[in-house]
């Protein structure tokens, strides 16, 4: 939920991270010298995202920066292999993320303002633990009911307008739906 509907991030476009990993691979290049092996793996991915520059990028949903390539000094390159973009997406259940950056707009609001907004995850840890026949495949096994307690308890409106009309809501208590 962000405040007056605007979402305060845009989203980043293939061509944008192709050149933000060119311009990590040649700001620290001990990143691929590292790891040589992997600089054909990078080139042919680089080169697999040229027809979808004018795309939102779409990384893979379990990417962990941590075990991304590195040189050892903090110094981590996004991992074209990541990308989704060109590969097949299982139509069924698509798991991705959407690559997204922050507005020049926001941060100033963030220096200035309260909060912007309200982000809920409701990842589920999916375990393929007991009966595989009474899996939930959206919800996972072991948050449907935090996810029922909060699509109907939660008071949306209340935090809508704690976000768009803060001076209002002062002393106003929260009440469940």
């Amino acid at each position: 939920m962000a405040k007056n509907g605007e979402w305060p991030f845009k989203p980043v476009l293939v061509k944008d991270a192709v050149a933000l990993i060119n311009q990590q691979i040649a700001s620290w290049p001990a990143i691929l010298q590292k790891k040589p092996y992997s600089v054909e793996v990078v080139k042919k991915a680089l080169e697999r995202l040229k027809p979808y520059y004018n795309e939102v990028v779409k990384l893979r949903a379990n990417y962990n920066y941590s075990n991304a390539l590195n040189d050892g000094n903090g110094h981590y390159l996004l991992n074209p292999e990541a990308i989704l973009n060109g590969k097949t997406i299982d139509k069924t259940f698509p798991e991705y993320s959407i690559l997204v950056s922050t507005t020049q707009q926001t941060i100033d609001q963030t220096k200035k303002d309260g909060p912007l907004w309200v982000y809920f995850n409701l990842t589920p840890s999916i375990e393929m633990q007991g009966n595989l026949s009474k899996y939930d495949a959206k919800l996972g096994t072991g948050v449907a009911h935090m996810v029922y307690s909060l699509l109907n308890n939660l008071n949306f409106a209340y935090i809508y307008k704690w976000l768009s009309q803060p001076e209002a809501m002062k002393g106003t208590l929260y009440k469940p739906q």
